[in-house]
């Protein structure tokens, strides 16, 4: 839905170094086009390689890495339909607590 976005990234990957192994950008999507937030030469954190290789188990994301560390081209699997649903959510905090709920869809 947003080719330029791809593009975007791997050239904020490209522009610090971020050659091998995994690189982890973070864009927002804007009227002016994609906007870096964040980038670095790592997975991503908040379990997000471990939610992919639930979602994707016909590939697995950290032979992926080792190989390519390893200077040769990760197997990608034909299709990246996943089989479950993750969401990864961010909540804006107000004031100091204690979250003792969460409700809605399981």
């Amino acid at each position: 839905q947003f080719p330029e976005a791809c593009s975007y990234a791997l050239h904020v990957c490209k522009a610090v170094g971020i050659c091998m192994e995994a690189g982890h950008v973070e864009i927002k999507i804007t009227q002016h086009g994609p906007v870096m937030v964040e980038v670095g030469a790592r997975r991503p954190g908040g379990q997000k390689t471990e939610m992919l290789a639930q979602l994707v188990p016909t590939w697995d994301p950290y032979v992926a890495q080792v190989l390519t560390c390893c200077g040769k081209s990760p197997t990608l699997p034909d299709n990246f339909s996943p089989v479950k649903l993750v969401r990864h959510c961010f909540f804006h905090i107000v004031e100091a607590g204690v979250v003792t709920a969460v409700r809605g869809e399981a």
